[in-house]
């Protein structure tokens, strides 16, 4: 906890992590139409998660309290391999796709960590914020 930035950072690191799912995909990749469904599943190794929460200090009911302005989010996997199963018709085109994904992993979770982990942030500052707001700050440092 850095009280003169104002600024708390948390890193949790887990062995592996799994993300397991459906999609469904439709439209066009390399010039080819896909219009297809099937199960995906990334599997990352050694991920250290960092959560960032910036916040602000109020005062209600004459006591102060610390409210979450902004909260970041970044994975940082060791390495990751991803596998969309049926995702073109050909299984030695599937399996060189999954290959050159998997030799470009960290290009794949640049380009997704901003859609995804933007929203798991803001949920996180969520849950973090109701527990703030029910424990004023001289209750969480004694005083």
């Amino acid at each position: 906890m850095d009280l003169e930035n104002n600024t708390l950072t948390i890193s949790i690191t887990n062995p592996e992590v799994r993300y397991e799912y459906d999609y469904v995909a439709k439209g066009v990749i390399f010039f080819l139409p896909i219009d297809t469904a099937g199960r995906a599943l990334v599997t990352a190794q050694n991920v250290t998660y960092t959560l960032t929460f910036a916040f602000e200090e109020y005062t209600k009911d004459d006591l102060n309290y610390l409210l979450i302005v902004d909260t970041k989010l970044k994975m940082a996997p060791q390495s990751m391999t991803i596998r969309y199963e049926n995702l073109f018709d050909d299984e030695i085109f599937n399996d060189r796709f999954a290959l050159k994904m998997n030799a470009n992993w960290k290009a794949v979770l640049d380009s997704f960590q901003a859609v995804y982990f933007d929203s798991y942030a803001q949920g996180y500052g969520n849950v973090f914020n109701k527990f703030l707001e029910e424990v004023p700050l001289s209750d969480l440092f004694d005083g």
